[in-house]
């Protein structure tokens, strides 16, 4: 995790404002779906291949941008 504190910040200044907000709801969908995953594996003995986890992080993004997530668009291209 201390890998991803360090890395996030730096990544998120090279960016536009409206560009970060994309940028942190990207990465925190993506944080949030490995997690789910992550305990899918743990509890339910369930295994998603990493193209099943991918086309879910995909799936939800879309989601999230016609609800109103501002910037994720661009990250969705």
């Amino acid at each position: 995790m201390d890998a991803l504190q360090e890395w996030w910040p730096d990544a998120r200044r090279r960016l536009s404002k409206l560009a970060r907000k994309g940028f942190d709801s990207i990465v925190l969908l993506i944080v949030w779906s490995l997690w789910i995953e992550r305990n899918a594996r743990t509890f339910d003995n369930s295994l998603g291949t990493a193209a099943h986890v991918c086309t879910g992080i995909v799936a939800e993004a879309d989601l999230w941008s016609k609800a109103g997530a501002v910037g994720l668009q661009s990250f969705l291209r």
